[in-house]
């Protein structure tokens, strides 16, 4: 298992490599399947989202290459992929062995799961790059959710992985922590929350926490904000709930403002509708 206290006294440079080359989880011939670890690089004071984990359908050869390449190379597509998604660079200037490009990827080409972030925080693709920072709850890339519970490694990636991941949080600073869908609701919050507050959130449905905010627990306490999960299947629930996604928007235009979320005001007015 993993030693959290291990990790937290790791330089930066031997921490992202640790993760990436994290095998801790799995068992030979087996092995995790990593991307990057930060997309957009570690830079501090932003809004971080942390989502699900990297979607990663089976022998695409995109992914694959990603996969097959040395960490250092992953380290630099975390720190350049905004580049990509931008139009700005090719990734074969990150590593030579990648000749894909950007309409290749399907999570970075337009449609894909950077621009449906931007679709639902209502942010422009450079707001995005200048603001915003992705980490996942899991490192384990898959097709699909359903993929990653059936790994038969499953119970031991859910209780690793939220570790790098409270440990990526309290290295970026940010300035709004978004945990974005169930799983980050159930997995990473409980890292982040004092007991009474982990408690509510978990017996609250994620549809019941849209655009709630709560503080971290921790000697630099940090704004949490729940948000439904970005996905094609849940583009829905966004528009259902049009006073939760309007004040996601709201408190995430606060936060790039420079301005603190969770002040007393918007503490007060996000509180957690009961549960029914």
């Amino acid at each position: 298992m993993i030693n959290p206290n291990h990790i937290k006294k790791l330089p930066l440079g031997q921490l992202r490599r640790e993760l990436l080359e994290c095998q801790v989880c799995f068992n030979a011939p087996n092995s995790c399947a990593h991307h990057e670890d930060v997309v957009g690089g570690y830079h501090e004071g932003r809004v971080v989202v942390v989502g699900l984990n990297p979607q990663a359908p089976p022998n695409h050869p995109v992914y694959t290459a990603i996969q097959s390449a040395p960490w250092s190379a992953k380290r630099d597509l975390s720190d350049r992929i905004y580049e990509i998604f931008l139009g700005q660079t090719a990734p074969n200037t990150i590593h030579s062995a990648w000749v894909w490009t950007l309409a290749d990827h399907p999570g970075i080409r337009p449609g894909g799961w950077l621009s449906m972030l931007c679709t639902q925080l209502a942010l422009s693709e450079q707001e995005l790059v200048d603001h915003v920072l992705l980490v996942e709850t899991f490192k384990h890339a898959t097709a699909n959710k359903g993929a990653l519970r059936s790994n038969p490694r499953w119970k031991v990636v859910s209780a690793n992985c939220p570790t790098w991941v409270r440990e990526q949080l309290d290295r970026l600073a940010p300035r709004l922590i978004v945990l974005c869908g169930d799983d980050a609701r159930l997995h990473v919050a409980p890292h982040l929350l004092a007991s009474a507050a982990a408690q509510r959130v978990a017996a609250t449905p994620i549809t019941g926490l849209h655009g709630k905010t709560f503080m971290s627990i921790g000697p630099h306490p940090k704004c949490i904000m729940f948000t439904i999960g970005v996905s094609k299947s849940s583009r829905g629930w966004w528009a259902q709930d049009r006073q939760g996604t309007d004040r996601v928007r709201q408190l995430i235009r606060v936060a790039i403002a420079g301005h603190d979320p969770c002040s007393p005001e918007n503490v007060e007015a996000s509180r957690v509708r009961p549960v029914i």
